[in-house]
């Protein structure tokens, strides 16, 4: 535990921001074949080991400090939770009632109620399909793909590296699969309903922008990050009737340009935007770089001290803050 608050010092961190997803016993098959997720269990030990050594920190406390551009007191962390899923309103809201703990809930819009779901979420829902398959379906994908004699791990990772823009491409394989999307949204109901986000918002969470529909950012030309940006927020303030703006990147801001964060403060549209390039500062003020805490196998503590480690040793070299380019 030394050297812990050794880190601490040195790195000179006043904020901790974490990233999770869900928290499931067992994760859901859209999600399966993406990434671990942390127990209830885990989950739970992670909360109490932060209060243990930090305080929460709430929104109106955080805005208030970047507004004055006063410095954050040492010693607290927030915790945020991205993409809208049903587990926030199951698992975890309930553990972070119970603890004291407030946090902030990312919703990608389109998907609210459950209309629609997201193109890595169908992917997962593919590989599942494909998974003791026969050759012949294997085969029928790697030709969609326009990749030919593909074995299963070689389809799978072809399948993981699709993005965004490849969702037409997506929805044809889903054809050939005879998987029906629309029906797996309605069985399982992988988002959060509008009456569940209601809800965490009277319990007290707090609610931002996860884009309309996920794109890598890096991938969409600046008009659209600025419409899914703007227009994201625009929907959850008008049907939420909030009073701050509160956005997170999907998958990441890395690539995001200086331009992006210059027209979107002139829009007037947010009050905090987030990252996810771990505990490191940020040449826009107002923009915060979040850590993830969601290996299952990996302790909250660990985690921190690697990330600690990380600022550190990018504090001495001079390269402490994210610059992000000009076009």
């Amino acid at each position: 535990m030394i050297i812990l608050p050794i880190l601490e010092f040195l790195s000179r961190c006043r904020l901790i921001a974490g990233i999770y997803h869900l928290v499931s016993d067992q994760p859901p098959i859209h999600i399966r074949h993406l990434y671990a997720c942390k127990t209830r269990v885990q989950f739970e030990r992670d909360i109490d080991f932060l209060l243990s050594r930090y305080k929460p920190i709430d929104i109106p406390q955080l805005t208030a400090y970047i507004r004055a551009l006063e410095p954050l007191p040492k010693g607290f962390f927030l915790l945020t939770f991205d993409d809208g899923l049903r587990e926030t309103y199951d698992a975890i809201a309930p553990i972070l009632r119970r603890k004291g703990v407030p946090a902030v809930f990312f919703i990608t819009t389109a998907f609210v109620d459950n209309l629609d779901m997201a193109y890595d979420h169908k992917i997962s829902i593919i590989i599942e399909r494909l998974l003791g398959s026969s050759p012949r379906m294997i085969s029928r994908v790697s030709e969609i793909l326009g990749k030919a004699n593909l074995g299963s791990s070689e389809c799978f990772q072809s399948l993981k590296r699709l993005t965004y823009v490849d969702r037409p491409l997506i929805e044809e394989i889903g054809m050939a699969l005879d998987i029906d999307f629309e029906a797996y949204r309605q069985k399982n109901h992988p988002y959060l309903s509008k009456d569940q986000i209601l809800r965490l918002l009277s319990d007290g969470f707090y609610l931002g922008s996860h884009s309309i529909d996920h794109p890598a950012y890096k991938d969409i030309p600046l008009e659209e990050q600025l419409r899914q940006t703007v227009e994201s927020l625009s929907y959850l303030r008008s049907e939420f009737e909030l009073n701050y703006g509160l956005f997170a990147f999907p998958r990441t801001d890395g690539g995001v340009s200086s331009l992006f964060f210059e027209k979107l403060m002139q829009k007037k549209a947010v009050d905090i935007t987030f990252g996810n390039s771990g505990l490191l500062d940020d040449s826009v003020s107002n923009h915060i770089q979040r850590m993830s805490f969601e290996k299952p196998l990996v302790p909250v503590e660990r985690s921190l001290r690697s990330q600690l480690a990380r600022r550190f040793h990018r504090r001495v070299n001079g390269n402490l803050i994210i610059n992000h380019p000009s076009e």
